[in-house]
């Protein structure tokens, strides 16, 4: 891999950190379009569209005041609770939408949530041989609640234990 393509991949990487899964598809929108006068136009985005989902929001509290204190040590702080945030929600089937440097805003879309939850993915039925997807019911919402808040209670367990946290 070139030198090029290395440093492309790294500010990929940024984007998605800084703009959040729906930012990154907006920003991939607009690199691909050919007469875009702007990086980035809400204008008629087709992403722009509604879903259902539950989230939620885990604050870094007195952030101002540990960076006043931590000076550039703060990325590493903020690199640490991103790690333990980003490895929970995943493995509860949600995902980070943004960073916004002193929080992390979290969602569960219940599509997505039952693709990657296994119980979801068996209930589906199937009409004249084709598979078609089955509505969500209130006990698989009600699942994706549970979920959720799992998931948050387990974050702020895992960032009261963790050693690098504490010091």
């Amino acid at each position: 891999i070139s030198p090029i393509e290395t440093s492309l991949m790294k500010a990929s990487a940024l984007l998605l950190i800084g703009f959040g899964n729906a930012g990154a598809k907006l920003v991939k929108k607009s690199l691909n379009e050919k007469n875009s006068s702007s990086l980035i136009t809400l204008k008629n985005d087709p992403f722009a569209n509604k879903f259902r989902g539950i989230f939620g929001y885990i604050g870094i509290r007195n952030y101002e005041g540990l960076t006043q204190i931590l000076r550039e040590g703060i990325v590493l702080l903020v690199n640490q609770v991103a790690e333990i945030v980003h490895g929970i929600v995943d493995e509860y089937g949600g995902f980070v939408a943004s960073n916004t440097g002193d929080g992390f805003l979290l969602v569960w879309k219940l599509a997505e949530t039952f693709k990657k939850n296994e119980k979801f993915t068996k209930r589906s039925s199937t009409m004249f041989g084709t598979s078609v997807s089955v509505e969500p019911t209130a006990e698989d919402m009600r699942r994706v609640v549970e979920l959720a808040t799992t998931a948050v209670c387990q974050i702020l367990c895992a960032v009261e234990r963790s050693p690098c946290l504490v010091e």
